[in-house]
């Protein structure tokens, strides 16, 4: 169903690979509510990003996926519709990790926030 491995290999560059990461969850987590809720409650906490008992975009991803939740494209459809399916307790855990600051200020966030259902951007945007 998801080819984790498409796109995500290892690389050199932590910051490369982090927002890879990143890129990645915010896909699965918009396609599959299970997944979405799985990511939020137990795996943004507890290290999916490092070793560490600290998640290095944690704070970015959340502010994503709150930020994508009830958005609509230009045809009427939700750009990310498995967010619809979280209950109120995951919203909160997402609303707690987007208020804390990043980690590791070193690793800029530069995944793109939006999925496949979004309006692409004009380059002038």
């Amino acid at each position: 169903m998801y080819d984790f491995w498409n796109g995500l290999e290892v690389d050199q560059d932590k910051s490369s690979y982090q927002n890879k990461l990143v890129a990645y969850l915010l896909d699965l987590s918009c396609q599959d509510g299970w997944a979405a809720v799985g990511i939020i409650k137990n795996r943004m906490v507890y290290s999916i990003f490092d070793n560490r008992k600290s998640v290095l975009l944690a704070s970015s991803f959340a502010q994503c996926l709150l930020s994508l939740k009830d958005q609509k494209n230009k045809a009427g459809q939700l750009v990310c519709p498995a967010m619809s399916e979280i209950g109120k307790e995951t919203v909160t855990r997402l609303v707690e990790v987007s208020a804390k600051k990043n980690s590791d200020s070193s690793i800029p966030s530069t995944f793109v926030c939006q999925t496949e259902l979004s309006d692409k951007k004009q380059p002038s945007e």
